[in-house]
């Protein structure tokens, strides 16, 4: 896995955990625990939690992971 992705994959869950866990509870198990498991160890994002979410500055795979997210457990839920 690419470290671009690793670090995507670092930056939805670092806004994941500041979301409810209401939302965070329709997410299966092992999607978050895959997500886990290949995030990076090094990167750590900086973002201001205080911004709305399209104002960050994502990478764009982040965003894709994010809208699979939304399209799959939160969309119809």
């Amino acid at each position: 896995m690419s470290t671009n992705t690793r670090e995507a994959i670092t930056e939805v869950l670092d806004i994941l955990d500041h979301m409810d866990k209401e939302h965070i509870a329709k997410i299966p198990k092992n999607f978050l625990y895959f997500l886990k498991k290949h995030k990076s160890n090094v990167y750590q994002p900086q973002f201001d939690h205080t911004k709305k979410l399209c104002d960050l500055n994502l990478k764009d795979e982040t965003k894709i992971i994010l809208k699979i997210i939304l399209q799959k457990y939160w969309q119809n839920s």
